[in-house]
């Protein structure tokens, strides 16, 4: 029951961005993982939960529940390395919505190392949040290359979601690399 409510919360928030309906999916199957004693299972739903309440702009509460998920990871006994890449992947993320641009590509950087090749979503979307904070901190070339990695490994994984947010990461570091039609370009093929 715990992992169909965690399912629900995934399609819900991560694939339909429907954060606020994915939470009390995210909270029962914490509750019942809680009542169970399953420490895996708690990490991965304070993983999501941290994820959803960031995108709400939720930032305490986001840190508060990626704090858990990372304490409980990060025990011998547990230590769920996906969880704890996913874990720095949203604080990486949420530094580059707060324009702290040196922590977000740090963040990023844990998230791509210990996803390594197992977790290749989380290191294509750790590649586009330290592009675009390369990019805002006025490093658009370097930022380039990294969200053209991103956009060819979605392609690989034939995710269109990926696919969608790499080109869109990408046409914004294209235009603050002040190549205009390059953006439209890739910003149109991310429409599509």
């Amino acid at each position: 029951v715990a992992t169909s409510h965690l399912s629900l919360a995934i399609l819900l928030g991560a694939e339909l961005e429907r954060y606020a309906e994915a939470l009390s999916h995210v909270d029962e199957s914490y509750r019942i993982n809680e009542k169970l004693g399953v420490q895996i299972g708690m990490a991965y739903d304070q993983m999501h939960r941290g994820a959803f309440l960031f995108q709400l702009g939720r930032y305490d509460d986001a840190r508060a529940a990626l704090d858990q998920a990372f304490s409980i990871s990060n025990r011998t006994e547990a230590d769920v390395k996906l969880v704890l890449a996913w874990v720095h992947l949203t604080n990486s993320q949420m530094a580059l919505s707060k324009q702290r641009f040196p922590e977000a590509r740090a963040e990023g950087q844990k998230a791509m190392d210990l996803g390594g090749k197992e977790a290749k979503d989380v290191a294509l979307q750790a590649k586009q949040t330290i592009g675009m904070a390369q990019a805002l901190s006025g490093a658009p070339q370097p930022a380039r290359r990294l969200c053209e990695e991103a956009v060819a490994n979605a392609k690989e994984m034939k995710s269109p979601r990926l696919l969608s947010t790499a080109l869109l990461a990408l046409a914004e570091v294209l235009l603050l690399g002040n190549d205009a039609s390059g953006a439209l370009t890739t910003s149109r093929q991310a429409q599509g």
